[in-house]
This record gives C-alpha cells, sequence and structure tokens, in this order.
C-alpha cells in the first residue's frame, strides 16, 4: 500500500489564486470607505461679503473661477457658513481644513496688504485658526491640519462652521478678498463587515476530515466566487491558497 499524491490541475490552481485575490480586494472595498468632506451648506453671517448666498459659490467638489468677495477695504468684516453633517469618525488624526483664497488687484494697481484668518469653529468655539498675512492676487490654496489635541475638542461633527475674516493692513488704494471654495476634510469611519445569517434552516455542514479531499467543480467554484459576496470566500481560498496551493491526498492502493 502505497501513498499517492493527488496532482491539482493547473488551471484550478490558477483560478483558486484569481478568486482569491479578487475575494481580498472586496475585503478592502467593503471595509473602508473614502475620507469624508464637510462643505458650506449655509450662511450664518456675511457682514458685507457678497454675493448671496456666499455658500453656494465656495462649496463645489473642485475649486471653479466663482468666488465670493468682501467689501472694499475691510477692516476685520468676516462671514461664517456651516458646513454639511459627518459622522464622528472616532479618530483624532487627519483633521484638514481646505480652502482657495486671493485679493483683487483694483484698477489702480497700487499697494494694499490684505490679511485673512480662517476659523474652523463648533458653534461659537474657534477649533483651530490659521492666518495669511499680505495675500496674493493670485488664486491661492491654504489649508491647516488640526492637532489631536484640537481635533479632541470637537463634540458635535453637525455643528461646524467655517469664519473667514479680512483686514486691511499698510499701503495705499482699493483692495478687496475673496474666497473660492473651502472644505473639511475628516477620516471615514471604519465600517465594520459582518458575518452573512444563515436563514436557510439547513443543518451546518460538517467540516471535512483530515487527510480527506472534497470533490472540487473548478467551473463552479469560479462562477460562485465572482457572482456571490467574495468576501466571505477569502478564509476558505486563502486557506486553500496558503496550504500550498496543492492538496494531497492519501489512499490505499493494492499493488
Amino acid at each position: 500500500m502505497i501513498p499517492q499524491k493527488l496532482e491539482i490541475p493547473n488551471k484550478l490552481i490558477l483560478m483558486l489564486m484569481a478568486v482569491s485575490m479578487l475575494g481580498a480586494v472586496s475585503l478592502t472595498n467593503e471595509a473602508y470607505a473614502s475620507s469624508q468632506y464637510a462643505r458650506p451648506d449655509a450662511d450664518i453671517e456675511t457682514s458685507g461679503w457678497i454675493p448671496h448666498p456666499l455658500f453656494s459659490r465656495i462649496n463645489e467638489m473642485v475649486a471653479d473661477t466663482a468666488s465670493v468677495r468682501s467689501i472694499i477695504n475691510p477692516h476685520g468684516e468676516d462671514f461664517t457658513v456651516s458646513l454639511s453633517d459627518v459622522m464622528d469618525p472616532l479618530s483624532s488624526t487627519d483633521h484638514i481644513v481646505r480652502y482657495v483664497y486671493d485679493k483683487d488687484l483694483g484698477a489702480d494697481h497700487r499697494s494694499k496688504i490684505i490679511n485673512l484668518t480662517v476659523d474652523l469653529k463648533q458653534g461659537s468655539t474657534i477649533i483651530s485658526s490659521k492666518t495669511h498675512f499680505d495675500i496674493s492676487g493670485d488664486p491661492t490654496p491654504g489649508s491647516f491640519t488640526l492637532t489631536t489635541s484640537e481635533a479632541d475638542e470637537i463634540t458635535d461633527y453637525s455643528d461646524l462652521r467655517l469664519t473667514f475674516t479680512a483686514t486691511t493692513g499698510a499701503g495705499s488704494g482699493e483692495r478687496l478678498a475673496k474666497i473660492k471654495w473651502a472644505e473639511l476634510e475628516v477620516p471615514a469611519v471604519l465600517s465594520p463587515v459582518n458575518p452573512p445569517v444563515d436563514t436557510s434552516g439547513d443543518p451546518p455542514v460538517d467540516p471535512p476530515v483530515a487527510g480527506e479531499l472534497l470533490s472540487i467543480n473548478s467551473t463552479a467554484l469560479f462562477i460562485s466566487g465572482l457572482s456571490s459576496s467574495m468576501i466571505w470566500m477569502v478564509p476558505t481560498l486563502a486557506g486553500i491558497a496558503g496550504a500550498g496551493i496543492y492538496l494531497v491526498k492519501f489512499r490505499n492502493k493494492d499493488n
């Protein structure tokens, strides 16, 4: 009686590897989502900034040529917009405020400094802030990342706001500040992957006994891997592939 090695066809091995990799991709896509983005969704205070509504001109997904502008030679005039709701990411990292700003140079082209301050608020409480001095006349991207302690101060992600404040500095001539786009990025909430619930009522299938090779219909396995939720095939297929890509069955054979 000689133990005999059962060879697995190369085509079946390739199918197992392909379905296993597809299942891994499916697992990644289902478990993780992209970042969350909070964008302006209403005006709270305008203070001379125009045109109204302000929020609708700065809340696009990608900045365009539209903008809102301050009064000429502003002296602390600000505007505040509320941000769309996002879920608490349960993380204190990667909270990023982004925006695009510039200033109008005016017809006389004389130098006039304008400083711009951007505040992220929860309600009326400032969470984080950044000031840009002597802003450019060209569209300029700006951003700041919250520290972990600042992110921890956020307790209500449905009550976040952005405030933009323009202040004229030294120089002569007429200038005004402009904001073209703004958003807040926070991490996505990790979606837990729950196993499927068996509602068929069928008794569970007993696991195979060690040393026994179950029959495998390679075509059916491949189709099943593509048509069903591949995420639940990963453990089985990974076990098959990780065990050596081929299975060994010992059986008695008469000499």
